[in-house]
């Protein structure tokens, strides 16, 4: 065997084994329309079952749908998705913690109505959201609020 062999066969041995890449987490986020119109009990749109819970105890009496989205987002790079005419979804998760919270850099964009002009952060958070739970993000509307759940699992 001549030396070149040699020597690239040492170095196969002693290189650290490339670790692959972590496995992408499950973003589910849920942006609704809250509003009171004076109901005597609480109204929610279908598919909206899951997060129930989470707006329980917010002063609202009104729930609709506005958009429901789930997506597999890889650690470290940015997952987006347009919410409504206005805003835009924006979360990067940074890495799993040992006790299984996910850490994330999450950011809402203003869109500009005529879509010429650059959007703006309406919201940058880094945070750490626990799994099996919701992080609960609220932007005020004409009427009402945008509520936008956000939930994650490993």
């Amino acid at each position: 065997m001549s030396f070149v062999a040699w020597t690239v066969l040492v170095a196969a041995c002693l290189a650290k084994p490339v670790d692959p890449l972590p496995a992408p987490v499950t973003v589910s986020v849920h942006a609704v329309a809250a509003t009171r119109e004076g109901r005597s009990e609480k109204y929610f749109d279908r598919g909206l079952e899951s997060i129930r819970k989470a707006v329980a105890e917010l002063e609202f009496d009104t729930y609709r749908l506005v958009k429901k989205h789930t997506v597999k987002a890889p650690l470290k790079k940015e997952t987006a998705f347009v919410l409504n005419e206005r805003y835009k979804f924006c979360i990067t998760p940074l890495s799993k913690e040992a006790d299984g919270r996910i850490r994330a850099k999450v950011r809402i964009e203003l869109l500009s109505p005529d879509r010429k002009k650059k959007p703006v952060n309406a919201l940058v958070a880094t945070c750490n959201i626990v799994q099996k739970s919701a992080l609960k993000l609220r932007l005020k509307q004409r009427e009402g609020e945008l509520i936008i759940v956000v939930s994650v699992s490993d």
